[in-house]
């Protein structure tokens, strides 16, 4: 007995430790799996919770669009009962775009359109020379006539202006018709009061054909076909400024057709005088055309030829009646307009009619590009008994290549060069030019030798030789720099003859007969553009 229970009480001894230790190992697992429930409940809640502001939300915004599309039906709803009892038609609703940089305000169909135009240039221009001395030992000189020319042509004036200050509106009317209003605010040496740079209506239903009449500036050569945005250089050649400034040039008062194909330009105008001239017994009248095409066109290359010319029918008659006196005059400054002296001057010529032909020869190959142009001015008919007409000649060539890699565009419309385009390459410096050009523009006809008077027939307007180097920027499409160097030669005998022995004025003004009244000199000019 006593064995018996000695042996149960170690079996009890040696199995209580192993069933305490198991029920302790459930209990943990018990409470880790309780641990793990919670904290899933806890994610399930929170992810609860986010869902219900998200829905939250949505509502609120669904809410939102509904209220807006609800106003905007109201809005839209409104002009509608307008429109069937008061509006007449057609009717217009305005869109807001912007074509070719503009501001534009047109109708849903592009029959009417009124867009903003900008140009403004902003030169800057120092002019290197001689010293100036007295008028009695100095005698360099400017326009015949005398005035201030006499002293600025010894002492042109560096200094800047506003060379075009232009701000005015164009676009389209009931599709057949177009138009345009620029009112100009510069001026050449200084800005002058606000004039019509610009104001005419187009017909445009005689497709390929365009009728323009009112105040423009009718095409006259290659030259003056590229707009200002986009010449080479900060003014037009003197040999183009002399062929447009007959018949032609802005602000002229003209009516005429234009029209282009794919490689072929044509234009004839009538014009008469430029607006706000002084009126006159009889306005000039006259004729100006051009012909142009695109005798070659490649990928990568062209070939741009032309021919210009214009007439002058009748010159403006400035006496009237038994004073009848009808002149004709050629004359221009150097390629810079920071002052306006002329160093070549033929003076007034009497004629019964004027002329100007001239040829154009241009070419682009990639980032090159080459143009050249050559003119015959002249007169017919001279009225004041001298036996011979006179003629006189110039030509210019220039070219530009640009560094960045882009190219100037040919225009079909006017049948001229563009301005580089700037593109996005080139580390966002945009376009770089590098331009060249010289000039040759001859007034002299039967000019005689120094120290003499000139013939009975000779005109003595003076040689101006122009030397121009060019750099140009162009950050983008409607932003321009410019830097200038020219090196300018005038050649000119004092054209005082027993006839008018004091072109100049009297005393000192008026230097001694056939002694040389021409300089050489140097511009360094800038320029700042912005149009669109």
């Amino acid at each position: 007995m006593d064995l018996k229970f000695f042996a149960l009480a170690a079996f009890g001894v040696s199995v209580t430790p192993a069933l305490a230790a198991s029920e302790g190992t459930a209990v943990d697992r018990l409470r880790s799996l309780e641990q793990q429930i919670e904290a899933q409940q806890r994610q399930i809640d929170a992810q609860q919770r986010q869902i219900e502001a998200e829905r939250a939300e949505i509502d609120a915004l669904k809410a939102k669009l509904q209220a807006e599309s609800q106003a905007s039906a109201a809005a839209v709803e409104t002009p509608k009962s307008i429109d069937t009892t008061v509006r007449a038609e057609p009717q217009i609703e305005a869109r807001r775009t912007y074509e070719e940089g503009r501001p534009t305000l047109s109708s849903p169909d592009g029959a009417y359109s009124l867009s903003l135009t900008a140009r403004i240039q902003f030169d800057l221009g120092l002019y290197f020379q001689d010293e100036a001395g007295p008028l009695s030992t100095d005698w360099r000189r400017g326009s015949v006539g005398g005035g201030r020319e006499n002293i600025a042509a010894t002492d042109l004036s560096s200094g800047k202006n506003f060379r075009r200050a232009q701000l005015g509106i164009s676009g389209r009317l009931a599709q057949n018709f177009t138009y345009k209003i620029m009112p100009e605010f510069g001026g050449s040496g200084t800005e002058e009061n606000p004039r019509l740079n610009e104001a005419w209506l187009g017909y445009t239903k005689l497709s390929p054909w365009t009728y323009q009449g009112g105040v423009l500036a009718p095409p006259a050569n290659l030259d003056d076909a590229t707009s200002s945005d986009n010449t080479m250089f900060l003014e037009r050649a003197t040999p183009a400024e002399l062929s447009r400034a007959l018949a032609g040039a802005d602000g002229r008062v003209a009516a005429g057709l234009r029209g282009n194909g794919k490689r072929w330009f044509a234009s004839l105008y009538v014009t008469g005088a430029t607006f706000g001239e002084e009126e006159q017994f009889d306005e000039q009248v006259a004729v100006v055309g051009r012909l142009a095409a695109l005798a070659v066109d490649r990928s990568s290359y062209n070939v741009h030829v032309g021919f210009n010319g214009s007439f002058v029918l009748q010159p403006a008659d400035s006496g009237g009646g038994a004073t009848s006196a009808r002149l004709i005059r050629f004359r221009d400054r150097p390629e810079l307009r920071v002052d306006s002296t002329r160093l070549i001057d033929t003076g007034t010529i009497a004629a019964e009619n004027a002329y100007t032909v001239g040829v154009e020869l241009a070419a682009t190959w990639r980032s090159l590009t080459l143009q050249a142009e050559a003119f015959r001015y002249g007169i017919s008919g001279r009225s004041d008994g001298v036996p011979n007409d006179p003629h006189f000649g110039g030509w210019y060539a220039e070219a530009s290549y640009v560094l960045t890699g882009e190219h100037r565009p040919y225009d079909a419309a006017s049948a001229a060069y563009g301005a580089p385009f700037p593109a996005a390459g080139a580390a966002g410096i945009g376009a770089v030019e590098l331009a060249v050009r010289y000039s040759h523009a001859n007034l002299n006809f039967h000019a005689g030798s120094p120290g003499l008077p000139p013939p009975t027939d000779g005109i003595r307007g003076g040689i101006q030789n122009n030397w121009t180097f060019g750099l140009n920027w162009y950050p983008n499409p409607n932003i321009r720099m410019m830097i200038d160097y020219q090196l300018v030669s005038v050649d000119r005998l004092n054209p005082a003859s027993p006839s008018n022995p004091e072109p100049f004025g009297s005393g000192d003004a008026t230097p001694p007969v056939g002694v040389q009244i021409g300089q050489s000199l140097q511009i360094f000019s800038l320029r700042t553009q912005y149009s669109f």
